[in-house]
């Protein structure tokens, strides 16, 4: 997974870290943002395993609510100070992956549909990055011409 950083107002503070999504979670209750540490680092992570000094069983399955289940997560917080009445405070990031396979239409593995100009995944995130706000106004008009 990549997260990247695109944008912030002067001032606004961002954290990342990935890892354990209920020492995230736990990290997040108690400190508002994302834990201190170095992102974990046993990759690949098991789905589901126990965590740290923790005991008892984990029960990841579908349906399993809050720390019943712990899968591997990738974590954003965002200080953004003090915020006064009618000043806007921003914060932009893409999170984004990118797989070996990521459809077959009948047998045929097709490839990802930002790969048809020849970009490498970098070339990729950076056009994106850099024509966030043209990309964004094309997809609310597109929204808006679907509704």
């Amino acid at each position: 997974a990549h997260l990247t950083l695109i944008q912030t107002d002067h001032g606004v503070r961002l954290a990342t870290w990935m890892g354990s999504s209920n020492v995230a979670r736990e990290a997040f209750a108690e400190t508002g943002s994302v834990p201190p540490e170095a992102d974990e680092i046993i990759m690949p992570r098991p789905a589901c395993q126990p965590v740290g000094s923790k005991p008892g069983f984990c029960r990841c399955m579908s349906g399993g609510r809050g720390t019943e289940n712990d899968w591997p997560a990738l974590t954003t917080s965002w200080d953004l100070g003090t915020l006064e009445p009618g000043v806007a405070s921003r914060a932009r990031a893409v999170l984004s992956y990118d797989d070996l396979v990521t459809a077959r239409y009948f047998g045929i593995v097709l490839e990802e549909f930002w790969r048809r100009d020849g970009l490498s995944f970098v070339q990729m995130l950076d056009e994106t990055t850099r024509s966030f706000g043209s990309l964004l106004l094309r997809c609310s008009l597109y929204d808006s011409d679907v509704v």
